[in-house]
């Protein structure tokens, strides 16, 4: 028979209250039961920066410092891009980050919007909602690429209307409260010229449950790839510089593929300035997102 009333515990019992232990899917920006948004302008490289995200947990591998500690089980739900060309950049990004990979072949599942009859559900709505649930099932980790498509605002509201989110809010801490993991992939606004500064579109609500947010702005004109900047940090140090990163094909549109850093100047600044303050190289190379034996050298 369900209560009249809600749990709560007393400070002694929540202290001792065998909640699940915090892991890190990620190292450091996705942390297991979390809920981020990696967000970038068209033609950014958003898709290939998402695809290594997924890629890199499913392997227990890793990109530009990142590095998954451990395998994890993945679904990449596409509501967007043209099938044929997700597969070409997925096999170019395994053949540049791991080649062949036993746990990854088991790991990543991908869903797109072309494989259904009608599309996808809206995922503001409950059924929408419990169709991706049954499709989960045990996967840990969900990428949802993007809002715009998956998410569709009900009642004539728009994505700017801040009541337009919060359906699939709730959806979103019900999934954290079973466990999963949730990366939401979305659009910007087209970036300023000179800086190549921009923002997500629509509603800021979007940001108040997430632990992490992610945003892929484009370099300088003069300069070509991305700067990845951590927006929201909840729960680890953001990196300072933001890291500079390009798409580098060996052979494109075949691949391999892989994301290589571009900061190899500004991060040797940092460094040097770090060590001034008396900070020891560990400390600094986990600061920075960058492996030790490459600052070594710097």
């Amino acid at each position: 028979m369900a209560s009249d009333s809600y749990v709560a515990f007393t400070a002694a019992e929540f202290r001792v209250y065998p909640f699940p232990p915090i892991e890190q899917v990620l190292e450091p920006w996705l942390k297991a039961r979390g809920i981020v948004m990696i967000a970038g302008y068209r033609g950014i490289g958003k898709t290939f920066f998402s695809l290594s995200t997924a890629a890199a947990i499913a392997s227990a591998g890793g990109f530009l410092g990142f590095r998954a500690p451990t395998a994890r089980s993945v679904l990449y739900v596409d509501g967007e891009m043209d099938p044929g060309e997700t597969q070409q950049r997925m096999k170019a990004i395994e053949a540049g980050m791991f080649g062949s990979n036993p746990a990854y072949e088991g790991n990543f599942r991908y869903t797109t919007y072309a494989l259904q009859d009608g599309g996808f559900m809206n995922l503001c709505e409950p059924k929408g909602q419990r169709r991706m649930e049954a499709t989960l099932g045990e996967s840990e980790v969900l990428f949802l690429d993007n809002i715009f498509t998956l998410c569709r605002p009900l009642n004539g509201s728009t994505h700017n209307d801040a009541e337009s989110w919060l359906d699939m809010q709730e959806w979103l801490l019900r999934l954290r409260a079973k466990g999963k993991t949730v990366v939401l992939i979305h659009h910007t606004g087209k970036p300023d010229k000179e800086s190549g500064q921009t923002s997500q579109f629509g509603t800021s609500m979007r940001e108040v449950i997430l632990d992490a947010t992610l945003l892929l702005e484009r370099l300088p004109m003069r300069q070509k790839g991305m700067k990845i900047v951590a927006e929201k940090a909840r729960g680890f140090e953001a990196w300072d510089p933001a890291i500079k990163a390009k798409v580098v094909w060996t052979d494109a549109p075949v691949g391999p593929c892989t994301l290589e850093r571009l900061d190899s100047a500004d991060i040797a600044d940092k460094v040097a300035e770090l060590r001034e303050e008396g900070l020891p190289d560990a400390e600094i190379a986990k600061r920075l997102r960058m492996n030790l034996r490459t600052m070594g050298g710097l």
